[in-house]
């Protein structure tokens, strides 16, 4: 029930508020996130992002590893990134976990 129930809400809010990516000729929603993340090596800090695309399960079902995305967002973190993990959260969605593409 409850499952039904985040699976309606998300049919909604994945077409209003989801970002676009290109994914082998098709087009798919998710939400991406790019943290900075600044960890300190000695007294050197560094500037390092982990940028993610969260999908739902059935659209994860066709991401495997090594696949690209073209990202369709506007500003500086349009552009192809390579899917280097899968991590699914046990919610019905998977984030996958991207690298910037040469």
């Amino acid at each position: 029930m409850f499952r039904d129930l985040v699976n309606q809400m998300d049919d909604q809010v994945f077409p209003a508020l989801g970002d676009p990516a290109m994914h082998k000729g098709e087009t798919i929603l998710g939400m991406f996130d790019a943290p900075w993340l600044e960890p300190d090596f000695g007294r050197q800090q560094t500037a390092l992002r982990s940028p993610v695309f969260v999908v739902r399960d059935a659209v994860a079902a066709a991401i495997a590893p090594g696949d690209t995305l073209d990202l369709q967002i506007p500003g500086t973190d349009a552009g192809l990134y390579t899917v280097t993990k899968l991590e699914p959260d046990g919610t019905g969605l998977i984030t996958l976990v991207l690298r910037r593409a040469k």
